[in-house]
């Protein structure tokens, strides 16, 4: 497939919800009258909102103010009146922090103009104050007129004459343009309660070369025992400090400090091009991203997508985010706080060059964070990935496929920005004969292991990295499942042909979709399934179980393949549309009407439509039964996964 070909040249994270009248989950009844019966409302749909600099949030670290920027909580101030001047004149804290060495890496000279941004008891004014000489001044900033009181009082008592007091405020410092060489913020720029505009204005205080210099204790480091919101990773620091109206470039960070990093930035001159700081996330810039579909058919935005859903009566659909704010999805989940995440793969590519290795994928995050059902904020969490096929969120981090690689991304404080480079759980995917049949499909099961799918087309050999080939899983089209604490590689189920797709119904039952051979399986652990072709793994079994549906949704009188060729054909389009289908999603929510609860939800490929499959017991397992199709989509646009949210 092209990249950016008309499969995904229209993207839409879409919301299905019901407008029956006492829904639950805490959403309120929608009026049926707001929308036409049946008929997907774009509802004239905005433009992308701009995103709120702050969000408020009730769950939050109780060491935090709820308020969180760029990803990070805010830190309470440690006050005057909450025991701060005695923290700052602890005996310890040269021991704990070496002020006196961190006061020599800055390297400062007489004469120059310095700020002490925080500068409560003062300890670290006056000790600047002697490296810049008479000549040079010392710019003592608080908001807390006590801590200034305090200073005062040493300034008289040692009669320092170089050392400025100023009170500022929590949006600016009250500092002249560009009067200063160095601004210090020592363990305080965590606890700004408006960062972006305090920053705005430091940078205007700042001479053309001058340093910004935060001293933050190291969140990489869990053996510094300082709460968590009080500490910061360097890319944290760096993202927030990179963003271009700051024209604040990063120079160096100093790790020579027992606790605290020295992060270093340099005020660029205003010709200069603006530019963020291409390792603010720890990583070169994304690669320029290109097209190879040729233009023949005129592509719809998303909101005429939208337009030409049709869904039952009672359903409207609404756009929660399209292009250009997300591209290429091959996978999405979401987290606890009801976020979206979505990996976006450019690197698969026609078959001529099966993966682009001059690009990069990407996972995103997008959330509404005014619950108006459209995303207005989103975080780029990490774009180093190449064969990108699956994200999942959990156990202090982010899980991505990545062929040959099953990867765990740090993140333990959950501030959206890795915690440092991804660790390889697994090793042993094929990452090229595969092709589309590629490892994906990371989905928590109820039992706590991570799940996931691999296809026919080849045969991985998958283990922890180094084990030798006896100790590795051999993996062919099946479902397979990793224990996240004790490390443990398993197999669940062999057979059928390539699976983008499954979920569990109320009794932790699961369900997989397929293609050509049958859509619907029944997951019984240890099973073997029939195969689209070749033998399974284990020569002595007896009978390969068949699928769970008792239909399949394309005319079975045909070819497979026909439909490559001559399209959709009547009795194919009566069946359900064709046999390639991706995603699954059983129904488990309050809003929708009792009839869909436990039913199975599937994207079918090539009918440009939803199925839908009613679960039935039967014998000791399940049976599958025809639903008429949920909804359809324009014959432009083509359905990709379907999701619980």
């Amino acid at each position: 497939m092209p990249r950016g070909s008309a499969l995904s040249a229209v993207v839409l994270v879409l919301v299905v919800s019901s407008l029956f009248v006492g829904c639950s989950d805490g959403a309120a009844p929608v009026a049926a009258a707001d929308t036409k019966p049946g008929k997907a409302s774009p509802k004239n749909a905005p433009a992308r909102k701009k995103p709120p600099r702050y969000i408020l949030r009730d769950d939050h670290d109780p060491n935090g103010i709820g308020k969180f920027y760029m990803g990070r909580e805010i830190a309470m101030v440690m006050g005057f009146q909450g025991g701060g001047a005695a923290w700052l004149e602890r005996p310890e804290r040269e021991k704990e922090e070496a002020s006196s060495k961190m006061i020599e890496e800055l390297k400062l000279q007489p004469g120059q103009v310095v700020a002490d941004i925080g500068a409560g008891t003062g300890i670290l004014s006056l000790m600047m104050a002697e490296n810049v000489g008479n000549d040079g001044k010392v710019l003592a900033v608080d908001v807390q007129q006590e801590m200034l009181d305090i200073i005062a009082v040493k300034l008289k008592q040692r009669s320092v004459k170089n050392v400025q007091l100023v009170k500022g405020t929590v949006k600016s410092p009250r500092l002249k343009n560009d009067s200063l060489d160095l601004a210090l913020f020592v363990d305080v720029y965590h606890e700004f309660a408006f960062p972006y505009e305090m920053m705005l204005e430091i940078s205007k205080a700042m001479k053309v070369g001058g340093r910004v210099v935060l001293v933050e204790f190291r969140m990489e480091d869990e053996t510094v025992p300082i709460k968590l919101v009080h500490k910061m990773t360097e890319a944290q620091a760096r993202k927030e400090l990179g963003q271009p109206e700051f024209r604040l470039k990063w120079k160096e960070t100093i790790g020579t400090l027992p606790w605290q990093h020295i992060i270093v930035f340099e005020r660029q001159a205003e010709g200069d091009e603006p530019q963020q700081d291409a390792r603010s996330a720890g990583h070169a810039p994304f690669p320029e991203i290109f097209n190879t579909e040729p233009a023949k058919d005129k592509l719809l935005s998303p909101e005429e997508s939208l337009a030409k859903i049709s869904v039952p009566e009672g359903f409207q659909v609404s756009l929660f985010a399209g292009e250009p704010d997300v591209q290429q999805p091959i996978a999405l989940t979401t987290d606890e706080r009801g976020r979206v995440w979505v990996a976006e793969n450019y690197t698969y590519a026609e078959s001529s060059v099966n993966f682009e290795n001059r690009l990069h994928d990407r996972i995103v995050i997008l959330e509404d964070t005014d619950g108006d059902g459209r995303f207005d904020e989103r975080t780029v969490f990490w774009d180093e990935a190449q064969k990108l096929t699956s994200v999942e969120v959990g156990f202090g981090g982010v899980w991505a496929l990545c062929a040959p690689h099953l990867l765990f991304i740090p993140d333990a404080n959950r501030d959206d920005v890795p915690d440092g480079k991804p660790v390889v759980v697994l090793d042993g995917f094929d990452a090229s004969a595969v092709r589309h049949n590629i490892v994906n499909g990371l989905k928590w099961g109820p039992d706590g292991w991570l799940y996931g799918r691999h296809g026919i087309l080849a045969t991985s050999l998958v283990g922890k990295p180094g084990a030798s080939a006896s100790q590795r899983v051999p993996i062919n089209c099946a479902i397979w499942r990793y224990h996240p604490t004790r490390g443990v590689f398993e197999a669940v189920a062999h057979g059928t042909t390539n699976s983008w797709g499954f979920d569990y119904d109320d009794h932790g039952e699961m369900f997989f979709i397929n293609t050509v051979i049958g859509h619907l399986w029944h997951v019984v652990p240890g099973a073997h399934y029939r195969r689209m072709y070749g033998a399974d793994f284990n020569p002595f079994l007896y009978q390969l179980i068949e699928q769970t549906a008792d239909h399949f949704h394309w005319d079975t009188g045909e070819s497979w393949s026909d439909i490559r060729k001559l399209g959709v054909s009547p009795t194919t389009d009566k069946a359900g549309g064709g046999h390639a289908h991706s995603g699954l999603m059983i129904y488990l929510g309050g809003n929708w009407p009792d009839e869909y609860r436990n039913s199975v939800f599937t994207v079918n490929l090539h009918g440009h439509r939803l199925n839908n499959d009613r679960l039935e017991r039967h014998g000791a397992g399940y049976v599958g039964k025809h639903a008429p199709d949920f909804f359809k989509l324009s014959a432009v646009s083509r359905g990709l996964n379907t999701n619980a949210v």
